[in-house]
C-alpha cells in the first residue's frame, strides 16, 4: 500500500492555500524521511480568484522557484477539479491543455469528479495521460454512489489510462465495512481518501488496506471539515518511524490545529449521519459559534440544503 500525503492540498481549504515556504520544504523534508510515496502540492485551477494562494494553481515556474533543489526528484501530485473545466456541459479541453501543460516537475494528476460529470471524464483523462502524466481519478461523494453506479464506474474505466480509481468520502460516511466492500469491487487499482468524522478513519483503511493500493493521509490529519487519517499514526502501522513529522508537526501545524480546529466533535459526526456538507460546520467553528448551538443549527437545516453547501445559510 502506498501513501499519498495530501496536507498541502486538503489542507489548503484551510489556509486558502497559502503555505509558507519554510513550512512546504521542511514538510517535504520529513515526509522523505518517513518514507512517504506520493507529495500532493496543491491544484491546478483556472487562475480565475486572486485571493486564493500559489499552491491552488501550482504553477510548474513557481514550484521551481521556492522548492528545494534536491526535492525535485520527489513524487509529486497535483489535483485537478473537474468542474473548473467544463462549460455548458462540455470539457473545455483548450483551458485544460493551457493550465496543465507538459511538467517536468509533476508526476502525478489527480481528477475530481462528481459522478454526474463522468460523460467529460475520459477525454480530461486522455489529454493529461498524453500529456505524461500517471493519473488517478477521484470520485467525489463516493457515499451517495450507490452498489450499481459504482459496478459501472469501474466498468467503464477498466481500459482508462489511470493508476487507480479513488473513492473519496467527502461527507466521512463511510464505515470501515463499507470501504473494504468498496475495493473488493473494483475492477481497477484502489486509492482512498477518508475524512475523519467520527474518528474512525485510520481504522477503515487499516480494514481494507489488503483490498487498497494507495492511501491519503496528512499531518495532524489537517483537512477540511473533520479532516483526514493522520499520517504519523499511518505510518506507526506501517512499520515506518515517524519522528521526523512530529518534529513538523510541533514546530508548524499544532500551531495551525489550535487556529482552525479541525477533527472530529459530535457536529461532523451528525453531518456525516444526515449527509450535511463538512463546511457548515467548519464555517461555525470558525465563526465561534458554540457546540450545542452549532448541532441544533444542523439539525434545523432544511434536507434540500444538505449535500451543497450555501454560504451564509446559517
Amino acid at each position: 500500500m502506498k501513501i499519498l500525503d495530501c496536507t498541502l492540498r486538503d489542507g489548503g481549504y484551510l489556509t486558502d492555500w497559502y503555505w509558507d515556504i519554510d513550512l512546504v520544504n521542511d514538510t517535504i523534508d520529513a515526509l522523505n524521511s518517513c518514507g512517504v510515496d506520493i507529495i500532493e502540492l496543491g491544484y491546478k485551477s483556472p487562475i480565475i480568484e486572486n485571493r486564493l494562494g500559489r499552491f491552488r494553481y501550482c504553477e510548474d515556474y513557481y514550484l521551481n522557484s521556492v522548492i528545494k533543489e534536491e526535492y525535485k526528484h520527489n513524487d509529486f501530485c497535483f489535483m485537478i477539479d473537474l468542474k473548473d473545466y467544463i462549460d455548458n456541459g462540455k470539457l473545455d479541453s483548450k483551458l485544460l491543455k493551457n493550465t496543465i501543460g507538459r511538467s517536468d516537475f509533476f508526476t502525478y494528476a489527480r481528477i475530481a469528479i462528481k459522478q454526474h460529470e463522468m460523460k467529460c471524464t475520459e477525454e480530461a483523462v486522455d489529454i493529461l495521460d498524453k500529456l505524461g502524466y500517471k493519473v488517478f481519478l477521484n470520485i467525489m461523494y463516493a457515499s451517495f454512489v450507490g452498489e450499481d453506479d459504482f459496478c459501472d464506474i469501474s466498468h467503464t474505466t477498466k481500459d482508462w489510462p489511470i493508476e487507480a480509481l479513488y473513492f473519496a468520502d467527502s461527507f466521512g460516511q463511510l464505515s470501515a465495512k463499507n470501504v473494504k466492500h468498496f475495493a473488493r469491487m473494483s475492477m481497477q487499482n484502489v486509492g482512498i481518501h477518508l475524512h475523519n468524522n467520527n474518528g474512525g478513519a485510520l481504522q477503515s483503511a487499516l480494514h481494507a488496506s489488503i483490498f487498497v493500493e494507495y492511501v491519503d493521509a496528512t499531518i495532524l490529519g489537517m483537512g477540511r471539515g473533520a479532516g483526514n487519517i493522520d499520517i504519523a499514526k499511518l505510518l506507526l502501522f506501517e512499520d515506518e518511524n515517524p519522528n521526523e513529522i512530529l518534529k513538523v508537526q510541533e514546530k508548524y501545524f499544532q500551531l495551525l490545529k489550535d487556529k482552525y480546529q479541525w477533527g472530529p466533535d459530535i457536529c461532523y459526526s451528525l453531518s456525516a449521519k444526515l449527509g450535511i456538507h463538512p463546511l457548515y460546520n467548519q464555517c461555525m467553528i470558525q465563526g465561534g459559534v458554540p457546540v450545542q448551538c452549532r448541532y441544533v443549527k444542523l439539525l434545523e437545516l432544511p434536507g434540500d440544503k444538505h449535500i451543497k453547501y450555501e454560504k451564509g445559510l446559517i
